[in-house]
């Protein structure tokens, strides 16, 4: 029997394949399959923590230049319901005003260095190793969003979702990811509750409960892995569900 010593790069790759995913490496095959996701495929456990890293270094960071971003969506159900990231959410998503975009980057600009990525994607880097892209990023499947996200790391490309909120005649909506805007009305955005999730400081709208019994329904407290297999992103069904204004 032959043995022979492993070469640096093919000892990283071992210790990947062994402790799963993370921020010097790519996503995991399970999270990037996108004929699994939104269904009830459950998350590698590395992902969800890398995710739950992102999302309290995005927070920090958020907290510290004062930019009015909150948890949003599936995000903000886990960490309110379940007190943790959804099992078999594969992405963070924040909430931030259309008209603080010129902040959010000024600040990403000012804390991180410029970094062009192999993809084509531009933005900054910081010293966590976050990788801000303010417009058409390319998530982990190869599919990219008119909108700014937040990268695990240049080479991990775990993502949060930052969705800009324009006013509009019931109050506020979400611009630039397709028809339909999910209008909610302002007392839940203009100003923002600050919660301590283990020893971090996340802003969440005002009142948490309220804002997701409109985004998901009365039941928003019982755990729904189909949710999205029953309601589609914009389709009449889950327009049927939520509680429109």
């Amino acid at each position: 029997m032959h043995s022979r010593t492993l070469l640096p790069q093919e000892e990283k790759r071992d210790s990947v394949s062994a402790v799963g995913c993370h921020r010097g490496s790519k996503v995991c095959t399970e999270t990037s399959n996108i004929s699994t996701l939104r269904t009830n495929v459950m998350t590698p456990k590395c992902c969800v923590e890398n995710l739950s890293k992102l999302m309290v270094e995005a927070a920090a960071f958020f907290h510290k230049h004062d930019l009015h971003c909150w948890l949003d969506w599936g995000s903000l159900l886990g960490v309110v319901r379940e007190g943790k990231l959804l099992d078999w959410d594969r992405d963070v998503d924040f909430g931030f005003h259309a008209h603080a975009e010129n902040a959010i980057l000024e600040a990403f600009a000012n804390d991180g260095r410029p970094h062009r990525a192999d993809n084509g994607d531009i933005g900054f880097v910081l010293e966590t190793g976050l990788f801000y892209v303010p417009n058409w990023g390319q998530d982990y499947a190869g599919n990219r969003a008119p909108i700014p996200r937040i990268y695990f790391s240049e080479t991990n490309r775990l993502y949060a979702d930052m969705y800009p909120y324009y006013r509009t005649e019931k109050g506020f909506g979400m611009g630039r990811i397709g028809p339909s805007t999910y209008d909610i009305e302002g007392k839940h955005i203009l100003s923002l509750r600050v919660i301590n999730w283990k020893g971090h400081t996340i802003y969440v709208p005002s009142e948490p409960e309220e804002y997701l019994a409109k985004r998901y329904g009365e039941d928003w407290m019982v755990p729904d892995p189909d949710f999205y297999q029953k309601y589609p992103p914009g389709s009449p069904e889950l327009m049927g569900k939520i509680n429109q204004l």
